[in-house]
């Protein structure tokens, strides 16, 4: 599969977030968030394809995050985002992170993530859902 190349891509926008459930030990947190922004995708013409060009819309932003601490050693986290474009929200973008992190030592953690993204309307010959899995290590020094 070629994919279209995107040698150039940039945002600007804005959110307001309002923490909506947050416990006094901070065990649980949950916020949400409602704003916009304006992407600027470049993409170059890959054979066959008639969607080249630039990609300029204005899009909401609507998320919530949800942050829990089981114990001092595990977390978990999740990120829902939609944003929909302004103009026809039959064209969206949807993404959820979820995240569990385990400390190791006191400076070593172990990670693991998943990222679904969709793209009710992905540029020819992409995917219009996607599935990442990371597993990491991270060191504090």
């Amino acid at each position: 599969m070629n994919l279209p190349a995107c040698p150039f891509a940039a945002c600007w926008g804005g959110t307001l977030r309002q923490v909506i459930y947050k416990t006094e030990d901070d065990r649980v947190a949950a916020v949400t968030g409602v704003g916009g922004f304006f992407p600027r995708e470049e993409l170059d013409a890959s054979p066959g394809a008639t969607n080249a060009g630039v990609d300029t819309l204005l899009r909401g932003n609507f998320y919530v995050v949800v942050k829990y601490r089981l114990n001092e050693t595990v977390r978990l986290g999740s990120a829902t985002y939609y944003q929909p474009a302004t103009g026809d929200f039959q064209d969206f973008l949807a993404l959820e992170q979820a995240s569990l992190q385990v400390k190791l030592t006191d400076r070593l953690e172990l990670s693991f993530s998943l990222e679904i993204t969709h793209d009710s309307h992905p540029p020819q010959f992409v995917d219009q859902s996607d599935v990442i899995c990371r597993t990491g290590i991270e060191y504090q020094f």
